[in-house]
């Protein structure tokens, strides 16, 4: 998630600040000598007992300035603000907490990828009952041990098959259909790789679209893109908003920051069988006008929620898509679209991620490096 908030009721503290790492999850130290065969040795038998008692590339908390991170396969998949915990600290995850006010009548939510547990947690604080479903177990654990979700509800379990049970469950009225369905399952270390992929294919969307209440379900999925002054993602972009399109009549999709900011973005994609929310005509500065009347700070969760609607990107009502770059060239949904064969795109919107943050975050120890 690259755009942080801005800290309410102040000015951001500074990054160049010393990292700490949780007691429990703190590495060996990196500045080992290296000057001597001795030393050499000492490490070598130092790597050997490493690689027997912690896992490379495990997830583990990180705590840098006011912010408390989780990090994993090179990427940050939460993020807290310590004196302020229920603040979204990322944008994107202000938009995905926006589905509640679209289904006001919701009483159930799932969310596929727990990350820190922000939009679980926020759907929580609404009434909502919330399941949530986390593949990695040591992710769902330090979730409930550092960022305070609710201990006993993230279901560790592979995503897409709990989707596709549920939507089983509800063909046999075993169960009850969401109202929410949030799937954030982002790889931060390979944005468009299997993970995307494969909650993107004709069959999972049309599983997701099963589980959720009839005409009024609500699906929320992210994807991350690089500028949309690239045209690969702007391909991209097309390829994700016309396999939604293919499943689910009406489609919206928003960035996470104004059309102007280059850079890496979020896009968040609500798709439903009934009404969304038509308000494209009003531009942004509308809406900026609208923000600055009602108090919202510039960068604050109250100003993104009032805001993101002018970021809209892509839409599809009724059999018919546009990019809103050029929103005179339709096209038709597609559930077979294929994406364009560029296994570099997605390495480069990882690395343009990881510019947002602080490069310490994403140092594995020499011992990592040492034993592989």
């Amino acid at each position: 998630m690259p755009q942080k908030q801005k800290k309410k009721g102040g000015k951001s503290k500074s990054k160049n600040k010393q990292t700490t790492e949780t007691k429990d999850d703190a590495p060996p130290p990196s500045g080992l000598p290296l000057k001597s065969i001795l030393a050499a040795a000492i490490i070598a038998g130092a790597a050997t007992l490493f690689s027997t008692t912690r896992s490379c590339g495990a997830p583990r908390v990180v705590e840098e300035g006011d912010l408390r991170y989780l990090v994993n396969n090179g990427g940050v998949i939460g993020v807290q603000r310590i004196g302020a915990p229920e603040q979204a600290v990322f944008r994107g995850w202000v938009v995905q907490r926006t589905a509640s006010s679209l289904r006001d009548k919701a009483r159930n939510a799932l969310v596929v990828g727990l990350g820190g547990g922000s939009v679980a947690q926020y759907w929580r604080n609404t009434s909502l009952s919330v399941h949530a479903v986390e593949i990695d177990g040591r992710v769902a654990k330090l979730a409930e041990t550092h960022f305070g979700v609710t201990r006993g509800t993230t279901l560790v379990e592979e995503g897409l098959r709990f989707i596709r049970k549920r939507a089983d469950d509800v063909r046999r009225k075993r169960g009850p259909p969401y109202d929410l369905l949030n799937i954030d399952v982002i790889d931060a270390g390979d944005p468009w790789g299997s993970a995307t992929w494969r909650f993107l294919g004709k069959s999972a969307l049309s599983a997701s679209k099963k589980a959720l209440t009839p005409q009024q379900g609500l699906l929320v999925f992210t994807i991350v893109l690089g500028s949309l002054a690239d045209q690969r993602s702007r391909q991209y972009l097309k390829v994700a908003t016309q396999r939604l399109g293919a499943v689910f009549p009406r489609v919206r999709a928003y960035r996470d920051s104004p059309l102007s900011e280059p850079g890496a973005t979020n896009v968040v994609f609500f798709a439903s069988d009934g009404g969304l929310d038509d308000e494209i005509g009003i531009n942004h500065d509308e809406r900026a006008a609208a923000a600055e009347l009602s108090g919202a700070e510039p960068g604050s969760e109250d100003w993104v929620a009032a805001m993101h609607k002018s970021w809209e990107v892509a839409r599809c009502d009724a059999g018919t898509c546009a990019l809103l770059a050029n929103v005179s060239d339709t096209f038709a949904p597609d559930g077979s679209a294929a994406a364009p064969p560029d296994k570099g795109y997605s390495a480069m919107v990882a690395a343009s991620l990881r510019e947002h943050f602080s490069p310490s975050l994403f140092q594995e120890p020499l011992l990592c490096a040492l034993v592989g």
